[in-house]
């Protein structure tokens, strides 16, 4: 009798597990629909082929083929298709959604009524989203056997690995992070955002890579955004800039053909939107930097002969050491020390 009553009771528990795990599918598909009524009231027409919510009982997965969502931008629009995109969540674990993706991956983008299209394709890349707590929202990707296909011209990029991580910090860790210096005036605002990237195992598209060369073994860095922005277009950017938002770059660190480097520094946008900043870079060797410079875009050779021969004086007797080199971002010119090796265009330029 005992077992029975046992055998009773787990039998309500499941039943009312279940009752619950349904309740929660059909809130979750409501979800779904809501964001993407959400999404449709700010432009972004987002359409499917068919959906359904799978995962009992651990799991709550919107299982979604056909994925279809209109990106609109300026001078043109962005749009990314899917064959297949699931998204899945934990019953105990709110504010946490996991993205996987399988399947080939469209992605097109239209700038002046010229499209370019391309195809992704992965052996396995998933995303995951975190919003449980307020101001505090987190979200990174990973790929692994990543291949992106230009259908215009054929060429493709792959990578061996790609990630990226980025979080909003919140204001309480902002002031635990931020030093201000001894002065009244310090300008500088506390941290609101911070992107961490590393790729590796690259292989360009035929033709790129400069001197280089087209196989990059490894790409990484952390960027920390001070000031709070509202986004990336140009007038966010402008007005980050002027009520004194700065980027710092650190860890930033690659192994691409004979460039060895690791660089950290400062980054933000002067008066005519143009960078404006300060690096330290330090290099194996002085060819790499070299390379680097000539895929700058054909420095002057005057400008290149210059860097060659500062670049051997800082080397003299030091074969195969690092070489501590000063980069400046001001005035519209990218300097090596005094050296000017290449004009720089303003943001609006590049983003137009």
């Amino acid at each position: 009798m005992r077992y029975l009553v046992l055998l009773g009771a787990v039998a309500v528990a499941i039943a009312a597990y279940t009752v619950y795990w349904v309740t929660l599918s059909n809130r979750f598909e409501d979800g779904v629909e809501g964001w993407i009524a959400a999404a449709a009231q700010q432009g972004m027409d987002v359409k499917y082929d068919d959906m359904s919510v799978v995962g009992y009982p651990f799991r709550l997965v919107a299982d979604i083929h056909g994925l279809d969502w209109p990106f609109p931008a300026r001078d043109g629009d962005l749009r990314w298709r899917t064959e297949r995109v699931r998204l899945v969540a934990e019953p105990w674990r709110k504010g946490h959604v996991i993205l996987l993706f399988t399947g080939t991956e469209k992605l097109s983008q239209t700038v002046h009524g010229e499209t370019r299209e391309y195809i992704i394709n992965t052996g396995n890349a998933r995303a995951s989203l975190v919003t449980r707590e307020a101001n505090a929202a987190r979200f990174a990707f990973a790929a692994d056997d990543l291949r992106i296909q230009d259908q215009n011209t054929g060429r493709s990029l792959t990578a061996d690995k790609a990630q990226l991580y980025l979080r909003d910090i919140p204001p309480e860790e902002a002031s635990a992070l931020h030093r201000p210096q001894n002065t009244d005036t310090d300008p500088s605002l506390p941290p609101t955002a911070q992107l961490d990237f590393m790729i590796a195992g690259v292989t360009l598209p035929e033709g790129k890579g400069g001197a280089l060369g087209g196989t990059i073994q490894d790409l990484q860095g952390q960027a920390v955004i001070n000031g709070a922005i509202s986004g990336l277009g140009y007038d966010q950017l402008q007005d980050w800039a002027k009520l004194g938002g700065t980027m710092d770059v650190t860890g930033l660190r690659t192994n691409w053909g004979s460039l060895v480097m690791e660089a950290a520094g400062t980054l933000t946008l002067d008066e005519t939107n143009r960078p404006l900043g300060a690096f330290e870079g330090r290099f194996k060797g002085t060819q790499g930097i070299l390379g680097a410079i000539e895929n700058l875009g054909s420095p002057r050779p005057d400008a290149m002969r210059l860097a060659r021969s500062a670049l051997d004086a800082m080397a003299n007797g030091r074969k195969g050491e690092w070489v501590t080199v000063p980069f400046t971002m001001q005035n519209g010119f990218l300097y090596m020390g005094s050296i000017p090796l290449a004009t720089l265009s303003p943001v609006r330029e590049a983003a137009e």
